[in-house]
């Protein structure tokens, strides 16, 4: 996938993150929440399972079931999960209108799990609305981590061993960075029984409604079978730039700071800024603490 003309200077991405609960008292560290301490301090990314996302079309393939028997008897015996006698009862129950093709379908397979992990970002620091919904109303956290240009692509660089490498040129530390399309139609169902371009299935997991658009998203899928572990640590040092919401609290913005200070080597290069309400327009502005 060629970089677009628009994200050719692209140098920081950001991760919108909650430091406190709904509802929950900040009395120190101790409160604030360990998953987001955990990626600034060690950079690690918890790849979520598109079931969870807050979007129900988000990432939810569709299917089309037409197929000859033939072709469905060599889908299994391409993937290897039933022998030939089985094969050849499935076909007989379909012809005898026991089964149904719809029914084979993973997407009436109550226990069918996504092959893919998924991890977010948005291009956008100043974006109203995702401090509203992912930085817990203002009183969170924006995190900048640096983008890099290579192989054609924008990407992150990760710490050796989370990802499987996939070819020999690949030594799994560049995790390209996947733009978001925002459409009105969803992507044409995909025939799980006469395959297919892998690109078509691809665009179920880069392809969200237009209503979503406001997010500018750019997205790391990984396929399961090729993480080695969950999470997996962004390099030490790409972490660029913390940016507290316009709630947050001066005395957490401090002890973070000091936390992020005392405990690594980096944190004296991040630049820290806080978000402050335009007293003009309806924005936000950022400034350098």
């Amino acid at each position: 996938m060629s970089v677009r003309k628009e994200d050719e200077h692209l140098s920081l991405i950001y991760k919108y993150r909650s430091l406190i609960g709904k509802n929950e008292i900040y009395t120190g560290l101790s409160s604030v929440n360990k998953n987001t301490m955990n990626l600034i301090i060690n950079g690690d990314m918890f790849f979520s399972k598109p079931e969870t996302f807050n979007d129900p079309f988000d990432s939810k393939e569709t299917f089309d079931h037409s197929a000859t028997l033939t072709e469905v008897a060599n889908y299994y015996r391409n993937i290897g999960h039933l022998p030939e006698d089985k094969i050849q009862y499935l076909i007989h129950q379909i012809q005898n209108g026991v089964i149904t093709l719809a029914s084979l379908s993973p997407e009436n397979d109550p226990s069918f799990t996504s092959p893919l992990r998924i991890y977010c970002f948005s291009k956008e620091p100043n974006n109203i609305l995702l401090w509203s919904h992912y930085s817990m109303e203002h009183t969170g956290i924006c995190l900048g981590f640096r983008v890099l240009h290579q192989f054609n692509s924008i990407g992150i660089k990760v710490q050796k061993g989370g990802v499987i490498p996939i070819d020999l040129g690949d030594d799994g530390t560049f995790l390209p960075l996947v733009p978001i399309e925002y459409k009105l139609d969803r992507p044409k169902p995909y025939n799980i029984f006469r395959g297919g371009n892998h690109e078509d299935l691809a665009k179920f997991f880069i392809t969200k409604s237009i209503v979503w658009e406001y997010e500018k998203e750019y997205r790391i899928p990984l396929w399961v079978s090729k993480m080695n572990t969950n999470p997996i640590s962004i390099e030490k040092g790409e972490l660029k730039e913390i940016i507290f919401g316009i709630r947050t609290e001066k005395k957490l913005i401090k002890e973070i700071v000091t936390e992020i200070l005392n405990n690594t080597s980096f944190g004296k290069d991040i630049k820290y800024k806080k978000c402050i309400p335009s007293r003009l327009r309806y924005e936000i502005e950022i400034e350098d603490i």
